[in-house]
């Protein structure tokens, strides 16, 4: 069987067609990740979504920390919520006593 090319040829077909339905089963999934890496580095898009690249992102309001306030955005592309990474307001800080 070593070198039958309509075994290879099936089989290469095969494969292609699982990768295709695997990249899009992660591309729904990988929202939910919480440990995704983030792709605005490597794709070099500094105001796009961190998730996934794309710059198609609405703004949704706000979330604030104990120290800090970020403008929090919706990815349009894959729907998931994202925040800033600089701080919009100073928030109110939190002291113990």
């Amino acid at each position: 069987m070593s070198g039958h090319v309509p075994s290879i040829n099936y089989v290469v077909k095969h494969c292609e067609q699982d990768v295709l339905v695997l990249e899009a089963v992660y591309n729904k999934l990988r929202r939910l990740d919480g440990c995704h890496p983030n792709v605005q580095v490597f794709y070099g898009k500094p105001d796009g979504c961190p998730r996934c690249g794309s710059e198609h992102l609405e703004s949704k309001g706000y979330r604030a920390t104990q120290l800090y306030v970020y403008q929090k955005f919706f990815c349009k592309a894959c729907k998931s919520y994202v925040r800033s990474t600089k701080p919009t307001l100073m928030g109110p800080r939190v002291t113990k006593r």
